[in-house]
């Protein structure tokens, strides 16, 4: 609050952010913006009382209290603002397959969970890379089929 903050989404999107580093306001939102291959840019913006909403819905996913108090929603806010913004443009944009299982991983982080049951560790790999074997990743090629495409995005549209 307080900062110069403009932005028109459309055909013509417009962003323009002037921060005032001297002033600190109330927290408005959170914003991404991606440089495309094609030199273009894409970015989303997302008001602060949706970025609650959704601090509040991820905390009450997560039953165990100790976990609750150290979620990143509460030891991180910005970051996790931050990534709320980048999260929700990420369904416009196209993903690798490190990408994907990241998310997935990150969800289980953001739910108070180290890993679920999909993932496992592969005991052959020095580095332990994980891999979902049940989310539709063929882990020798890395090939995601096509209904398990959908799923992701629409999971990352909600």
């Amino acid at each position: 609050q307080g900062e110069i903050f403009e932005f028109e989404y459309g055909i013509h999107e417009k962003l323009r952010h002037v921060p005032d580093w001297d002033k600190k306001g109330d927290f408005r939102g959170a914003y991404c913006v991606v440089k495309l291959k094609n030199e273009g840019y894409q970015f989303n913006f997302v008001e602060s009382g949706k970025i609650n909403e959704l601090k509040n819905q991820q905390l009450e996913k997560i039953s165990n209290d100790y976990a609750k108090k150290f979620s990143p929603w509460n030891t991180s806010f910005e970051d996790m603002a931050c990534k709320t913004a980048v999260r929700r443009l990420f369904k416009f944009l196209p993903l690798s397959v490190e990408i994907q299982r990241a998310i997935i991983l990150d969800e289980d982080a953001d739910r108070g969970e180290q890993y679920n049951s999909k993932v496992f560790v592969e005991e052959s790999s020095t580095d332990f890379e994980k891999i979902d074997y049940e989310s539709g990743i063929n882990p020798d090629t890395g090939e995601i089929n096509e209904t398990k495409i959908n799923d992701v995005v629409a999971q990352l549209k909600s």
